[in-house]
C-alpha cells in the first residue's frame, strides 16, 4: 500500500512510475525530435529549391549555345582546312605527271636533288 501511495493515483501507467520531471524530459524529448525532424524537412525543401534555381538558370544561361555555335564554326574550319590541303596535295601530284613544265615542284625537287 506504502508503494501505491508513493507511485500515485494511477498505478497502472507506465509514466506514471516515474516521477514528474523525467515526464516532461519524455515529452520535451518528442517535441525536440519533431523540431528536428521539421528542421531538416526544412532544409531538404530548400535545397531541393535551390538545385532548381540553378539548373534552371543553366538552361537558361547562354554559354551551351555559345559553345555548340563556336565548336560548329571550328569544325567547318577544319573541314575547309582539310579540303584545301587535299586539293593542294592532288594538284601537286598532277604537276608531278607533266614534267615538260618548268615551274611545277616536282621539277624543282629533281633539280635540288642534282
Amino acid at each position: 500500500m506504502k508503494d501505491m501511495k508513493s507511485r500515485g493515483n494511477n498505478s497502472c501507467g507506465f509514466l506514471s512510475s516515474f516521477p514528474s520531471c523525467c515526464q516532461a524530459m519524455s515529452v520535451a524529448r518528442i517535441h525536440d525530435k519533431q523540431k528536428l525532424r521539421w528542421f531538416w524537412e526544412q532544409r531538404i525543401v530548400q535545397h531541393s529549391e535551390q538545385m532548381d534555381k540553378e539548373e534552371k538558370r543553366m538552361r537558361s544561361s547562354a554559354l551551351s549555345r555559345l559553345r555548340e555555335q563556336w565548336l560548329l564554326r571550328l569544325n567547318q574550319r577544319n573541314r575547309h582546312q582539310q579540303r584545301f590541303l587535299e586539293e593542294r596535295r592532288q594538284r601537286e601530284q598532277k604537276a608531278c605527271q607533266f614534267p615538260r613544265r618548268l615551274s611545277s615542284p616536282c621539277n624543282q625537287q629533281i633539280s635540288s636533288k642534282s
